[in-house]
């Protein structure tokens, strides 16, 4: 930092431990907590506006602190002969009814949306290893399932929790329903997924029953049902307003 401008940000390579600084003239911030803002004092908050602050139909009518939870992903692969698993008492309790007949958990296996995800960020990802083994274990060994899934065997848990969006930083434009339409005049890049109503997101039941819930978008990056409209994310809702845009750096 120079003053309040950042003029380069360093980065560690977390397998070799190698160090490399990057200088440039302008920093996006796509880390999922907003690291990088944080450190340059950015303005920042967790959780959902009010339904005042942003004349969203979709909105809450208090702001709280839901976002979106912490992703453990894994997989299973086919084996030429059946294999055994563990009960897991330790795990979440599930039964033939509440567990998730599948065979991998992908980005939706989501948990943790009503905690601190950086605070208790090991917490959540221990819950969701709780969820992933506990429904595995009945899928493995509850009679209703135990034939179909006798020669799966768990191929890759994820030991690592993924994040998403944790922390907003507060932007010269803020992306709410209003500006997703295309007279808005300002510039659009595409974020690379629908944008579709909160409410009819699929919430898997895996975690929704046990105390955390899966997963809650803020209502700022919905648009208010699936729509025609392409996938845009306005280009100036990720400039901080707290921080220049333009830094010394050569």
């Amino acid at each position: 930092m120079e003053s309040r401008r950042i003029t380069a940000v360093i980065a560690q390579d977390i397998r070799t431990g190698l160090r490399t600084k990057f200088r440039s003239r302008l920093f996006a911030d796509c880390t999922g907590d907003g690291n990088l803002g944080f450190l340059a004092n950015a303005d920042f908050r967790v959780g959902r506006e009010s339904k005042s602050q942003t004349q969203e139909d979709l909105a809450p009518e208090s702001k709280d602190k839901l976002v979106m939870g912490t992703s453990v992903q894994w997989n299973s692969n086919t084996e030429e002969t059946p294999s055994a698993f563990p009960a897991c008492p330790w795990g979440v309790r599930f039964d033939e009814n509440t567990c998730v007949a599948t065979t991998k958990g992908d980005w939706n296996w989501e948990t943790g949306a009503d905690r601190d995800q950086v605070v208790e960020i090991e917490q959540i990802r221990d819950y969701a290893l709780r969820i992933v083994f506990g429904n595995w274990s009945v899928l493995k060994n509850h009679p209703k399932f135990k034939e179909r899934y006798a020669k799966r065997k768990l191929g890759w848990v994820a030991y690592i929790g993924r994040t998403h969006s944790t922390h907003a930083r507060g932007g010269a434009v803020s992306f709410t329903m209003k500006p997703a339409c295309p007279s808005m005049a300002t510039a659009f890049i595409p974020p690379g997924w629908r944008l579709r109503r909160a409410a009819s997101r699929p919430r898997p039941p895996c975690a929704t029953s046990h105390g955390m819930p899966t997963s809650a978008a803020s209502s700022s990056s919905q648009v208010g049902s699936d729509t025609n409209l392409p996938d845009l994310v306005t280009l100036s809702s990720l400039l901080a307003s707290s921080v220049p845009i333009h830094s010394h750096a050569q």
